[in-house]
């Protein structure tokens, strides 16, 4: 079921679709995070990005590696899941995963 007042684009998108929008989001979303690290790593000391990280030291070391590793393993488990069960719906995997991330309760104990 859909969180209340999101509507499921199944209703109204092919599955195929979807994931082919959301695969090209986030392979545009990836490949600019990428630029700006690689922005920040050559220029650290006049970097907008690379202050902010030096002052939240904690959201780059403690808590979104422990998201990532969250979402990763909630991903292997449910492709274990579906594996088992051949008949089991189709599931959006990079649906999936966003969802997961945006969680507020992945990644805690």
């Amino acid at each position: 079921s859909s969180p209340a007042g999101v509507d499921d684009p199944g209703d109204a998108c092919p599955n195929w679709l979807v994931d082919a929008l959301m695969k090209r989001v986030i392979a545009r979303l990836f490949s600019a995070l990428g630029d700006k690290a690689a922005a920040v790593a050559s220029s650290p000391a006049t970097s907008p990005h690379a202050a902010c990280m030096a002052a939240n030291p904690q959201i780059y070391n403690e808590w979104l590696p422990t998201k990532i590793a969250a979402c990763e393993a909630s991903h292997r488990a449910s492709a274990r899941l579906v594996a088992a069960a051949p008949a089991a719906p189709e599931r959006r995997w990079t649906s999936s995963l966003l969802r997961c991330f945006a969680s507020p309760s992945a990644g805690k104990a």
